[in-house]
């Protein structure tokens, strides 16, 4: 699990405000977010905007995949792979020409991506919409 704190764009204030609800890791956040329903009442009870705690846990949610970094998990939400079934059905090729046109230098590789993706294949859903 990695630690709510360690998630690229989190604010100082959705930290306190999840651990003032007791989340602390990814996996505890992920627990209490798995349908909309649980989203919409932490976003409530913590005092988030929904919008904002829904970004952070789709981002908790590919933080399951093993190895990743948290920069490739900023990189792949921010061309729309939000969540573990999205990148578990993506080609690597295709991805991977999607994250070297949003950022030329700094990308995961094609060995990294398939790695990714195999690994997301093997993880069960946790968030339902």
């Amino acid at each position: 699990m990695v630690n709510v704190a360690e998630l690229e764009g989190i604010t100082s204030h959705h930290i306190e405000q999840l651990h003032t609800q007791g989340i602390h890791t990814t996996g505890q956040l992920l627990e209490r977010s798995a349908t909309a329903t649980e989203r919409m009442h932490l976003a409530d009870t913590a005092h988030l905007d929904l919008s904002q705690l829904e970004e952070l846990v789709h981002m908790a949610d590919l933080c399951r995949v093993a190895d990743i970094t948290q920069a490739h998990v900023r990189q792949l939400y921010d061309i729309g792979v939000y969540s573990i079934p999205k990148l578990a059905y993506r080609r690597p090729a295709t991805l991977y020409e999607q994250l070297a046109a949003q950022s030329p230098r700094h990308h995961p590789s094609m060995v990294q991506l398939e790695a990714y993706i195999a690994h997301a294949k093997r993880l069960k859903k946790m968030l339902h919409h």
